[in-house]
Parts: C-alpha cells; structure tokens; sequence
C-alpha cells in the first residue's frame, strides 16, 4: 500500500480525531496476508500448520507507547478423512432421527407404518390384493389355470 504523499518514517504525524468513543477499528495490512499467492512455506507443506510472520503495531494511547503484538499463521482447511467421516456422521443421524420421528409420529396417531412404494395399501391391503378373486380359483395370484 503506497504511503500518502509527504509521509515518512521521520515526518511527524497529522492525526486527527475519528471517532468520540473509547474504540476503534482499523485494518492494519502488516497483520494478515497481503499476497496473490501462498508463502512459500505453505505452498510447501500446505496440509501443516505454519507461523507466517509475527508483527507489531506500535500506539500512542491517551500519550503513552503501546505495542500491540501478534502473529500471523497458516493453519490447513478442515476435511480429509476427519472432515468426510464427520459429514457421514451427521448425515446419518440427522436421517436416523427424522425416521424415527415419523414413525413415533405415525405409532401415537394409529397410524401404520407404511413402506415406500407400497402405493397407501397397508400389509393385509396388500397380500388381498394378491390373492385369488374367488376361493374356486386354486391358480396362484388368481391368475387363469394353463
């Protein structure tokens, strides 16, 4: 970031008042990443937690010297087989606990439990339909004799 003009590591100053209350925020660019590309030693090893730098930004607070100290560091994105096994976890509770509510649910209405596909038959409904359409008929599925 290019200094404004007239301003130098031996030039007092100019500062003026921005705000009546007792904070302030600022964004300072020698506390954070700046480049286009990782640093080196990430780019290097970018699964492993790295010390970027440490910094420090020097204050002047109601006229005494302060240095605010810190440390910027790399730390690898979550995931891998941790993250995936995390996810498989979740989704499966989350699935395990809405059948089990659905099929609390369905038990304190009466209502039966029904399978998917079973088209709203239940499982009486569904071996009538495939038995004979009269007692005579010995053909299974009350189908014709061959």
């Amino acid at each position: 970031m290019p200094l404004p003009p007239g301003a130098g590591p031996h030039v007092t100053p100019e500062w003026r008042q921005v705000s009546g209350k007792n904070t302030w925020r600022f964004h300072d660019h020698r506390i954070h990443w700046t480049g286009n590309t990782r640093p080196a030693v990430v780019a290097q090893n970018p699964d492993k937690s790295h010390l970027i730098r440490t910094w420090t930004v020097e204050l002047l607070v109601d006229g005494t010297p302060v240095s605010v100290n810190g440390t910027l560091k790399w730390y690898p994105a979550g995931g891998g087989v941790a993250g995936i096994a995390f996810g498989v976890l979740c989704a499966t509770l989350l699935v395990g606990f809405t059948v089990a509510l659905v099929l609390d649910e369905r038990r304190s209405s009466g209502k039966q439990p029904r399978l998917p596909g079973a088209e709203g038959a239940g499982p009486a409904e569904r071996l009538a339909s495939q038995g004979s359409a009269n007692s005579d008929d010995r053909t299974p599925h009350g189908g014709r004799p061959s």
